[in-house]
């Protein structure tokens, strides 16, 4: 009989600490309504994910502090030496190029806070430049303009990122005659990376600027992904959209600035520790650069090591650079924004409603050529590659599509490397087809879910 009573006891001791859970949960609610001082549930669980996640990193960092205090060092040596090759200045070149300037913004809702930023001289001393760059290129295809493009200048003693966004029509002597209109920096990434980062020099008066990070559409969309961000494809409209705007490029250009320096800040803590040991290995597998693992560790940890982004208000400036002070609009990319832009950008057809579906014919298209031309690896490397890179399955929502896709496209290369006998090549895409798995498992589980509207 006892035996037979257990179960009911069970059961009706669950109900009763179920119960208590929820009238304490009422109870707690209820007085932090009432009470300002006393947070909420949700704000004590916030709280609590936040001290768990310091914590955390504050272990992680201890266990690895040998390897840290490395990558630090090696950044702080390349700042240096970047430094002395420069000589220590930042002026602005003769000429054309020289009508241009780095231009204080005059912003309509957050105009005193960006005002300041952006009057601020420029981050002098050690620094090492970083060029952010989208690129417009076609599934598969190698050429590619400049779409968007954001030079980060990072001082790692200061702790201080200085972006200047660059409107891709900025005037640039590519030799072209102008009554074709195409002496601008879009089409100097054409002509290759190197010229490209040559060319930016030479209108921005910093360098030597070496580093470089690009990426495309698909590309910009994993990110997007890996950042938490529940629509990437309504974010990466916002952050395209031209037309809508009185400013067109020039506007586009500051919201893109607005949105990286948004990111920076409120991304940063997810950098540090074990996951930013998985972000960063993920993440360089959306893009191309001549980053490391490592460099990108040193950097981070650097600035962490000043208390960035906390330390000073100026921690991560913006300045967009032009040839005349605008009146740029402030618009922040919230739900309600993207929403809007959403409906002008339908407005002015910037988005073909059919894309997905295109995207999807044409890979299927891709995968049956590779397929048909299998017994030759070499040309399933020419056919595949690019593709891989760009991660171009990415546009299409829907998941089984995308993964059904990406898995037979990525093999294909990866079987054409391996008869190639390349075997790091081969490594290199099962990578990334294992990255992505990663960041999905990553949101599933909530360690990319954000308390902010997306």
């Amino acid at each position: 009989m006892p035996r037979t009573n257990r179960p009911r006891r069970i059961r009706g001791l669950l109900l009763r600490t179920l119960a208590i859970g929820v009238a304490v949960f009422l109870f707690w609610f209820g007085i932090s309504r009432l009470i300002e001082p006393i947070p909420t549930p949700s704000e004590a669980a916030n709280a609590l994910l936040i001290w768990a996640k310091s914590t955390s990193d504050d272990v992680y960092a201890q266990a690895r502090e040998r390897e840290i205090s490395q990558s630090v060092e090696r950044v702080k040596r390349i700042a240096d030496k970047h430094a002395r090759e420069a000589n220590r200045t930042e002026r602005l070149p003769i000429g054309k190029a020289g009508k241009l300037r780095l231009g204080a913004l005059v912003d309509s809702a957050l105009q005193n806070e960006m005002r300041m930023l952006s009057d601020m001289p420029p981050v002098g001393g050690d620094v090492i430049h970083i060029v952010v760059v989208g690129v417009d290129s076609r599934l598969g295809d190698r050429g590619a303009r400049a779409d968007a493009i954001h030079l980060l200048t990072i001082n790692p003693d200061s702790a201080v990122i200085d972006i200047a966004s660059i409107p891709r029509g900025t005037y640039c002597d590519l030799g072209f005659p102008d009554s074709l209109r195409q002496n601008k920096i879009t089409y100097a990434r054409m002509r290759g990376r190197k010229a490209f980062q040559r060319h930016l020099e030479r209108i921005t008066g910093k360098r030597p600027i070496y580093y470089y990070i690009e990426a495309g559409f698909s590309q910009v969309m994993g990110i997007l992904e890996l950042l938490g961000y529940s629509d990437p494809v309504a974010t990466l409209q916002f952050l395209r959209t031209r037309k809508a705007f009185y400013l067109g490029d020039i506007q586009r250009s500051y919201n893109q600035g607005m949105f990286v320096r948004k990111s920076i800040l409120e991304q940063f803590p997810l950098l540090l520790g074990a996951t930013g040991d998985v972000l960063l290995s993920a993440g360089l597998q959306f893009v191309q650069t001549n980053m490391d693992k490592q460099l990108c560790e040193g950097i981070i940890y650097a600035l962490h090591r000043q208390g960035f982004p906390h330390h000073r208000k100026d921690a991560v400036r913006l300045r967009l650079f032009s040839d005349a002070h605008y009146d740029i609009r402030s618009i922040l990319p919230d739900s309600n924004s993207v929403g809007i832009i959403q409906q002008w950008a339908t407005k002015y057809h910037e988005d073909d409603v059919d894309h997905e579906q295109y995207v999807i014919a044409r890979l299927r298209n891709i995968k049956r050529l590779a397929i048909r031309d299998s017994v030759y690896p070499t040309a399933t490397v020419r056919r595949l590659n690019r593709l891989c890179e760009q991660h171009g399955w990415i546009q299409i929502r829907n998941r089984s599509i995308r993964t059904a896709l990406r898995d037979s496209l990525t093999m294909l290369l990866e079987r054409a490397y391996i008869r190639m006998e390349k075997h790091d090549e081969a490594e290199r895409v099962a990578r990334l087809r294992e990255g992505e798995e990663l960041i999905w498992k990553m949101r599933e589980s909530g360690l990319l879910s954000k308390t902010r509207e997306d």
